[in-house]
């Protein structure tokens, strides 16, 4: 899941420039009207997920708790066509939207910076060295340049920041 940066506005609520630009349902922009998602709007989104994929052939598994999810093609399904049609299903149900608001809300509820929290992360499960930033973060992060000791440890250490960078997830139930 893509890590959706939110700006904040003059006044002082969050909102992400990509997610009010991608927002293209009614539902979409009732959920992402006040910057929150709540666990009924989630709902719906999941129940819209769940029956797309499913109509298409498509077992949808349930979500993980940072947003991941598995599913697997149904009978004379194939793979890519399954990705085809959860990346269909992503975009129609409002998964890309109100289910990466939801997910980012989550791991990140009190909207402190990215990079920050990356850069804490990171330091903590000694992936880079102690003096790691949040300006190494914003640097490293384009082209992928991190500075990992052991490129294996380092690489899985991302992952799992990238996903809970607050250790939070593993908390919760979603």
């Amino acid at each position: 899941m893509p890590i959706i940066r939110r700006r904040r506005r003059k006044d002082g609520r969050t909102n992400s420039r990509r997610l009010e630009d991608a927002r293209t349902t009614d539902f979409e922009r009732k959920a992402l009207e006040d910057d929150r998602i709540s666990d009924a709007e989630f709902a719906e989104m999941e129940s819209a997920f769940t029956t797309c994929m499913r109509e298409r052939n498509v077992t949808f598994r349930g979500f993980r708790p940072g947003g991941g999810y598995e599913f697997r093609p149904g009978r004379g399904t194939t793979t890519a066509e399954a990705n085809g049609i959860a990346d269909e299903c992503s975009a129609s149900s409002g998964l890309d939207t109100v289910g990466s608001l939801y997910f980012l809300m989550k791991r990140n509820p009190q909207n402190l910076d990215e990079d920050a929290i990356m850069a804490a992360c990171l330091v903590r499960k000694k992936a880079v060295p102690p003096t790691y930033s949040a300006a190494d973060v914003a640097r490293d992060t384009l082209g992928q340049t991190y500075p990992f000791s052991d490129k294996t440890r380092g690489e899985k250490a991302l992952e799992e920041c990238s996903h809970d960078p607050l250790g939070l997830l593993d908390k919760q139930t979603r």
